[in-house]
Formats: C-alpha cells, sequence, structure tokens
C-alpha cells in the first residue's frame, strides 16, 4: 500500500508500504509525519490489514520528523492491537523520532526495538 496525493485531500508528506515479513505486518514510513497528514496516516493505521493482523511492527527508520499528533494515533493503534491480543512495536534508528519517543516517556510502552 503506497499513499500519493492525489488519493487523499491535501498534501502528503509522507509514503508506506505495507508487507508481510515473516508473519509480522510491517508499516515502512517515510518522510514526516504530522499534523498535516494525520488523516492519512490514521487512515493507514486503521486499515482491516492492520486491524486483523497477530503482529504490526510500524518501522520509523525513515521518518524525518514526528509530531504529537503522530504519537498519540500511534499510541491508539497500539491500544487497539493490542487489545485484541495482538503484538504492537516500533522500528527506529539514532535520531529524533528516537529522541522524541524517549522524551515522551514511551519508548518502554511502544517496545521500541533501535536499529543501525
Amino acid at each position: 500500500m503506497a499513499l500519493q496525493d492525489d488519493a487523499l485531500t491535501g498534501p502528503v508528506t509522507f509514503t508506506a508500504q505495507v508487507r508481510d515479513e515473516e508473519g509480522v505486518t510491517l508499516v515502512c514510513l517515510q518522510g514526516e509525519l504530522d499534523l498535516s497528514n494525520a488523516s492519512a496516516l490514521h487512515e493507514l493505521l486503521v486499515a482491516p490489514e492492520l486491524l486483523t493482523a497477530p503482529e504490526v511492527r510500524i518501522d520509523l527508520t525513515q521518518v524525518v520528523f514526528i509530531d504529537s499528533t503522530t504519537i498519540g494515533l500511534l499510541v491508539a493503534a497500539c491500544k487497539k492491537e493490542r487489545s485484541a491480543g495482538g503484538i504492537f512495536s516500533l522500528r527506529c534508528s539514532e535520531g529524533p523520532v528516537l529522541r522524541v519517543l524517549e522524551v515522551s516517556g514511551l519508548i518502554d510502552f511502544f517496545k521500541v526495538e533501535v536499529v543501525g
């Protein structure tokens, strides 16, 4: 699944790819995640393929900016997945996104895997 500007209202400053990786639904995000594209990200996070997946991992290694709106969407998606008995985690690299997760105190809540 890839998001494109013409498919949604307003500019999309991120792209998303969803794929199965050894039984894990991997959502690879790239770009900036903020209020301007929160509705597009929300649509992605409530897509049936994610809501029914037993394990969801959000890859933020290619995200260059994340704001509190995005954090709220990720928290909601995580709670939904876990309340349905699923597993939800994040993957990110050293940098501003990891720093936001650390400062917000959500690093352990999300079960963040830090990669190279």
